[in-house]
């Protein structure tokens, strides 16, 4: 392993970057979800177009688990005062 390879593994295991990396894979889902409803919509093929919306909503449902699952994270962590004033 690397000294980058170890630095990187050490920076993602910050909470606050496994957040970070939950809210990116959040968003990512729901652009995917967006994409495979674009395709349904233009596809020709019924049955294409009813396993593509499948597809969509399966991608829907896994960005509000982990949407869920950040929320409780963060009912959970204490209080921070601001940084400033």
């Amino acid at each position: 392993m690397t000294s980058v390879q170890r630095h990187d593994a050490a920076r993602s295991s910050r909470p606050v970057d496994r957040v970070r990396e939950e809210l990116r894979r959040v968003v990512l889902l729901l652009e995917t979800a967006d994409a495979l409803d674009l395709r349904a919509r233009r596809s020709t093929d019924p049955v294409q177009a009813a396993q593509l919306h499948q597809h969509a909503e399966e991608r829907r449902q896994e960005a509000a688990r982990l949407r869920s699952r950040l929320g409780a994270l963060r009912r959970q962590s204490p209080a921070r005062r601001p940084a400033f004033g």
